[in-house]
């Protein structure tokens, strides 16, 4: 988003102007709009496709102006702000094509500083971020907007929980985050959980003191202090022990360390980003990872879904892979894609996801003589007998994928979906059937979506 506007719309100029000062303070830049005039407002909404509603009272008449804006503008993404909790109200804006319902108190003082800081950035256009792009240098299409609503959670000095399958981007995103945030310049160091020993965690992000156990000829410095004021990332954060999650707690919370056998609390200045190929909050229900610690590391959540969730990123991800290719092997012409090996790369299932597909691009470019890729490379690749994706299949691969992403930002809201597609309900409805579709699989519980004062 850079520094484009984040449009906020709402009917009580004081709650209005709550909420621009709040993220303002976030760092972003609000562009305040009461709703006095819906034709102005309509225009704002189709410049930004994004907009804030809100509800300082939760009556008839704020619920019917905002079932105006989001009728005329059924493509932009909407997000409903409660100056007070109610799950009622909040089934009826979901209800009305609201992307998500959050809860800001009409002060500052009414929540925790992490807590604000982690509702205001839920603000953001898609803050559960489908990232794309990894090893990229410019971002493409889909992709433009998501790394600049990431750039905007950067700004934010809260930690930072990434959660997707094993090659989904988890480590791009954390280094996209930490070279645009203001910890840019100071260490990141990254530290890969499963392949310490448990043993030896503790001694490896606290440090430890000279002779303190076998093989410690010298005193060493805790990776924790060796990022001190910049950023630490915890690869597979559910790898750790009860023990050392115990451990690294105190530590987040406390602020400092204490080297193991030192009887000296060290001060720490550090943004810590935890990822996590699983949903923590199974392993809380098991007992098997602390919540308090959940809490400390989720303040800001990244969720990035595997690619065949996202296959709308799929071209960009692919251009830039052929740029990166092409200046790696420093050539003068660019690296083409067969019409049908680009239909079979944005149709394969990818269950190694971004990782999967730049290998198989990589090796299909070397096996095409880094020139012009068939199919016959890419299948090559993969390993697999060669593809024959027709046109005709390709399209109604992308017709299903369509459907998928316009049912997903309708909330399974059909004459919302419907008129996003600029199709009318029963022609929709056959798009659906065809597909074998139901409308349930988009409608998730409502308190989801509701966040609790």
């Amino acid at each position: 988003m850079g520094n484009q506007e984040l449009l906020v719309i709402g009917g009580n100029s004081d709650y209005l102007t709550h909420v621009c000062n709040l993220l303002n303070d976030f760092g972003c830049s609000p562009r305040q709009n009461q709703v006095i005039d819906i034709a102005e407002c309509l225009a704002c909404i189709n410049v930004s496709n994004h907009f804030l509603y809100c509800v300082s009272k939760l009556d008839a008449t704020s619920l019917e102006e905002f079932k105006k804006l989001s009728l005329a503008a059924p493509a932009a993404e909407a997000v409903v702000l409660f100056s007070r909790p109610s799950a009622e109200q909040a089934f009826l804006y979901l209800n009305e094509g609201a992307a998500k319902v959050l809860v800001i108190p009409p002060t500052k003082e009414a929540l925790p500083t992490q807590t604000m800081e982690k509702r205001l950035a839920e603000c953001l256009p898609q803050n559960h971020l489908n990232l794309a792009a990894p090893n990229g240098r410019k971002s493409r299409s889909a992709t433009e907007k998501r790394l600049a609503n990431l750039a905007l959670v950067a700004r934010s000095n809260s930690n930072i929980l990434i959660s997707g399958p094993s090659g989904s981007g988890k480590n791009y995103c954390a280094r996209f985050i930490h070279d645009h945030s203001r910890r840019k310049g100071f260490p990141f160091v990254v530290v890969d959980c499963a392949s310490i020993p448990d043993t030896l965690i503790e001694s490896e992000l606290f440090g430890h003191e000279k002779g303190v156990f076998t093989g410690a000829a010298n005193a060493r410095t805790g990776l924790l202090r060796e990022a001190d004021r910049g950023t630490v990332v915890l690869l597979g954060i559910e790898d750790f022990s009860l023990n050392n999650q115990a451990k690294l707690l105190r530590a987040l919370q406390e602020r400092e360390e204490r080297p193991v056998g030192s009887q000296v609390n060290i001060p720490i200045d550090i943004r810590v980003i935890a990822t996590s190929r699983i949903d923590l909050r199974e392993r809380v229900a098991k007992g098997e990872f602390r919540e308090d610690l959940l809490y400390r590391l989720n303040t800001i959540h990244v969720s990035l879904p595997s690619l065949a969730e996202r296959r709308e990123d799929i071209p960009g991800i692919l251009a830039n892979f052929l740029d990166e290719l092409k200046l790696a092997k420093g050539l003068s012409s660019e690296i083409r894609l067969s019409a049908q090996a680009f239909f079979a790369l944005c149709c394969l299932p990818w269950p190694g996801n971004i990782r999967q597909l730049r290998n198989v691009i990589f090796q299909a470019a070397a096996f095409a003589n880094f020139k012009y890729i068939t199919e016959a490379e890419i299948a090559k690749a993969i390993n697999s007998p060669v593809i024959k994706y027709s046109f005709r299949s390709a399209k109604q691969q992308l017709e299903a994928d369509y459907l998928s992403l316009v049912m997903k930002k309708a909330r399974g809201h059909v004459p919302l979906a419907a008129n996003m597609a600029g199709r009318n309900r029963t022609e929709f409805y056959r798009l659906l059937k065809r597909n074998s579709m139901s409308p349930t699989s988009w409608q998730p519980p409502v308190e989801r979506n509701v966040t609790a004062a």
